[in-house]
C-alpha cells in the first residue's frame, strides 16, 4: 500500500507541473505580443518588465493550481481505469478510499502550499509590484501612451499623442486635464516626453498652447507656450513618502483587523472580504481533487465508460467553480453571508468522501 501510494502521489506531481506550467505558458503567450510592442516600441526596460512578471507568477500560480490539481488526479486515475490497474489493485483487497488516499494527501499538499502563497507570497510580491511602480511611475507612466490612441491616465486626464520614437519622445500632443469640472484645461504641443518626478510622473510640453475654460461663464482664456510642465496626477503613488497598501498587498492580519483602513467601514468591510477569501481559496485543491476522485474511482465497472466518468468529474468541477464565483460575489455585498464561502468546499469534501466511503457500508454493492 505504501508502494501504490508513493506511485500514485509521484504521478500527480508530475501531472499537477505539467498542467500548472502548461497553463501559466499559455496565459504569458497570450500578453507575449503586448509585451513584445512595450519592449521594442514603448522603451520599456527588458528588466522591468521580466520583473513585473515574476512579482505576479505567485498570484497567477495560486490562481491555476487547484485546476492542474483536478486535472492531474482525474488523469491519473483514468490512466489506471484505462490500462485496468484498478481492477488488479481492488482484487488485491484495496478499498475505494484506500485508492483515494493518494489524491486526498495530495490535495492537502497542494492546500498547504497555496496557503503559503496566498497568506505571504503574494502580498509579499504584489507590495514589491506596487513599490516599483511607485518608483518608476515617470517611466510606466510613459509606457502606457501608444500613438495613434487617446489614453485615459488617471481619471479626468486625458492624453494623445500623434507619434513617438524609440526613445520615448513624442509628438503632436493633446493633453485634457478635467478633473477640476470648473476649469478644464487643454494643452496641445508639438513634441515633449513623459518624466518622473517627487510628485509623480509630469508631461514636459514644447512649443503649445493652453486653453482654460470656465464652465461655469463659458469665457476660454488661451495662452502661448515655448516649454511648460503638466502633472499626470498620482497616477502609480508617489515616489516619495508612506504609501497606502491595496488589499492584495496586505497580509492576513491586517486585513482582518483593517489596520490600512483607518474609520473607512467599507473598506474594512472589503478587507475582511478578502480575508475570508485568503482563507477559503486553498481548501478548493483538496475539494477538486476529491471530485475527481470520487468521479473515477467510485464511477462503476469499465463497461459503463471512462469517457462518461471525466465528463461527471469535469461537469463537478465546473459547477463548483461557478458556484463558488457566484457565492464570493453575493458575499461582498451582504455581512451575513461572509462565513458562508467556507460552506461550499466543506460541503463538496463531505460529500466526495461519503462517495468514497459508501461501497463500505453493509448491503451495498458496487454496480455490474
Amino acid at each position: 500500500m505504501p508502494r501504490l501510494t508513493y506511485y500514485l502521489l509521484r504521478q500527480m506531481a508530475v501531472a499537477t507541473l505539467m498542467t500548472a506550467a502548461g497553463l501559466t505558458f499559455a496565459i504569458w503567450l497570450s500578453q507575449s505580443l503586448r509585451l513584445l510592442d512595450s519592449i521594442v516600441n514603448r522603451a520599456l526596460s527588458v528588466g522591468l518588465a521580466v520583473e513585473f512578471l515574476l512579482l505576479l507568477l505567485p498570484s497567477l500560480f495560486a490562481l491555476l493550481l487547484p485546476i492542474a490539481v483536478f486535472i492531474a488526479v482525474m488523469v491519473v486515475y483514468h490512466r489506471m481505469n484505462s490500462d485496468s490497474e484498478l481492477v488488479v489493485v481492488r482484487n488485491a483487497g484495496v478499498s475505494d478510499m484506500g485508492l483515494a488516499r493518494p489524491a486526498i494527501l495530495f490535495g492537502c499538499a497542494t492546500m498547504i502550499i497555496t496557503y503559503g502563497m496566498t497568506l505571504y507570497a503574494i502580498p509579499a510580491s504584489m507590495r514589491s509590484y506596487h513599490d516599483i511602480q511607485r518608483d518608476f511611475a515617470g517611466s510606466i507612466a510613459g509606457v502606457l501612451i501608444e500613438a495613434g490612441v487617446f489614453t485615459d491616465l488617471v481619471p479626468g486626464v486625458t492624453f494623445f499623442a500623434h507619434a513617438r520614437d524609440r526613445s520615448g519622445g513624442l509628438a503632436g500632443i493633446i493633453v485634457n486635464d478635467a478633473r477640476d469640472r470648473a476649469r478644464i484645461l487643454t494643452y496641445t504641443a508639438e513634441r515633449g516626453a513623459i518624466t518622473a518626478s517627487p510628485e509623480g510622473p509630469r508631461a514636459a510640453l514644447e512649443n503649445g498652447t493652453y486653453q482654460e475654460t470656465i464652465a461655469k461663464t463659458g469665457q476660454v482664456n488661451v495662452l502661448y507656450f515655448d516649454r511648460t510642465t503638466v502633472s499626470l496626477g498620482n497616477l502609480l503613488g508617489r515616489n516619495q513618502g508612506p504609501r497606502r497598501h491595496s488589499a492584495d498587498e496586505l497580509y492576513l492580519g491586517e486585513l482582518w483587523y483593517g489596520t490600512d483602513a483607518g474609520n473607512d467601514l467599507d473598506a474594512r468591510w472589503r478587507m475582511r472580504v478578502e480575508a475570508h477569501r485568503r482563507l477559503v481559496d486553498p481548501v478548493y485543491c483538496l475539494a477538486l481533487a476529491l471530485v475527481a476522485a470520487a468521479c473515477l474511482i467510485s464511477g462503476g465497472q469499465p463497461r459503463q465508460g471512462y469517457n462518461l466518468q471525466m465528463l461527471l468529474a469535469i461537469g463537478c468541477a465546473t459547477a463548483l467553480t461557478i458556484a463558488s464565483f457566484f457565492l464570493r460575489g453575493a458575499t461582498e455585498g451582504t455581512d451575513s453571508l461572509a462565513p458562508a464561502v467556507y460552506a461550499l468546499p466543506m460541503l463538496t469534501i463531505a460529500l466526495s468522501l461519503w462517495v468514497l466511503l459508501r461501497n463500505r457500508m453493509p448491503g451495498h454493492s458496487r454496480g455490474k
